[in-house]
């Protein structure tokens, strides 16, 4: 993305497709991240970074219409992301509540750790449904997706709500 025409605000962005080599442009190194890897995270560094017109994607004048759409389906993919996060976690911690004993007995036949993964997997269940129906609304461009909920805030609420449990799970699965 890069401003063409300063005078027209959002109406003066423009998108531009640049490649690995590129005079003045530096991809950095990727992260090492705490799950979500399969969403590539690194730092991108312009320095006097010289783009030729062919490589202008669509129209001049574009580029942040572009972005909105890029970023409506980017939510959806984060979602996913983010939910199938939740749903290793949740998977481990039933595993776990399985194994770990409590007075001789599995911790998962106490009422309160019933409740806590009930809870879970009703949260990561909604959250999976409001993302199925974002991607169907998407895939038959239907214009009301924006109307949604904020689609990341299901599962940012199952991270909020459940932090530790998602930490532990989350680092077991990386390792």
């Amino acid at each position: 993305m890069a401003i063409t025409d300063k005078d027209k605000g959002k109406k003066g962005i423009s998108a531009f497709i640049l490649e690995k080599g590129m005079e003045g442009f530096i991809v950095g190194k990727k992260e090492n991240k705490l799950g979500m890897r399969a969403s590539d995270t690194t730092q991108l560094t312009f320095d006097n970074c010289k783009v030729p017109e062919e490589n202008l994607i669509g129209v001049e004048g574009e580029g942040f219409v572009q972005a909105m759409k890029i970023l409506e389906g980017g939510r959806i993919s984060i979602a996913a992301l983010s939910i199938g996060l939740a749903q290793g976690c949740l998977d481990a911690s039933i595993k776990y509540s399985n194994e770990r004993k409590q007075f001789g007995t599995p911790i998962n036949a106490f009422q309160a750790i019933q409740f806590k993964l009930a809870d879970m997997k009703v949260n990561i269940e909604a959250a999976r449904l409001l993302n199925f129906k974002a991607a169907y609304m998407k895939d038959n461009r239907i214009p009301s997706l924006s109307k949604l909920p904020r689609l990341n805030c299901l599962p940012a609420k199952l991270q909020k709500k459940h932090p530790m449990k998602l930490y532990r799970s989350s680092a077991d699965m990386a390792s």
